[in-house]
């Protein structure tokens, strides 16, 4: 998977407030799996994420508890350190939490705020998230949910009627903006998904790949490019 370049380091979050979560090995983990003696705690790993909860924003610091055996370690054996288990990141060895991630896609996509506002309301909050930023994790965020994405589209073709339309989806090129196209996919009540596909122009190709080898109904205007991509072969 390619890296997206951008601004990916977060300052000035000194001034959050920080809550603590501490992990540690359970009874059954902290015995030496050498010699079964109870290991003690020699340090510990901790880890930063920025959090978003309504209204303010926030710093959890991971406290990842490390033990190790002192037996094994006084008779001159690998002392078998043990580590409390990482939590899971929805972008590997990123500061933004799910939270945080979920709020931003969500006012983008769902309320239709753009990112620059959200730069403004964010700064407004005591810390700034630049756009660019923003925008990086909401590509990390599309590349993690893309299974799901593709659940809900073979889903739709499920369905028995398919209802399709496309609006024109003006897209940054050189010189000025182009004409490409967004194309909505809608499944029937037992399969009740609304599925976005996004295409350069308003070619034949793009209906005619999304629903390959949909064979029942398509519910759609009288646009010739929908002709013969579900007739029957």
């Amino acid at each position: 998977m390619k890296r997206r370049k951008g601004r990916r380091q977060l300052a000035n979050f000194e001034n959050l407030p920080v809550t603590t979560r501490v992990y540690e090995l359970s009874t059954e983990q902290l015995a030496c799996p050498c010699c079964g003696v109870e290991r003690c705690e020699i340090g510990a790993d901790e880890s930063w994420q920025v959090e978003y909860l309504p209204g303010h924003f926030e710093r959890i610091r991971h406290v990842r508890k490390k033990y190790a055996c002192p037996g094994c370690e006084r008779n001159g054996d690998n002392p078998r350190i043990g580590m409390a288990a990482k939590p899971e990141t929805a972008i590997d060895k990123g500061m933004a939490g799910p939270g945080l991630l979920a709020y931003i896609v969500t006012s983008k996509f769902a309320d239709y705020l753009p990112l620059y506002r959200l730069e403004d309301i964010f700064q407004r909050q005591g810390f700034e998230i630049s756009r660019a930023t923003q925008s990086i994790w909401c590509g990390d965020v599309a590349d993690l949910v893309e299974p799901l994405y593709e659940l809900m589209a073979e889903r739709v073709r499920a369905s028995h009627v398919v209802a399709t339309d496309d609006t024109i989806m003006p897209m940054l090129s050189k010189g000025k903006a182009t004409n490409a196209r967004m194309w909505v996919y809608v499944g029937d009540e037992a399969h009740p998904y609304n599925v976005f596909d996004f295409t350069l122009n308003r070619g034949r190709d793009g209906p005619k790949y999304f629903l390959k080898d949909y064979r029942q109904v398509l519910l759609a205007d009288a646009y010739g490019g929908y002709n013969g991509v579900v007739a029957r072969q």
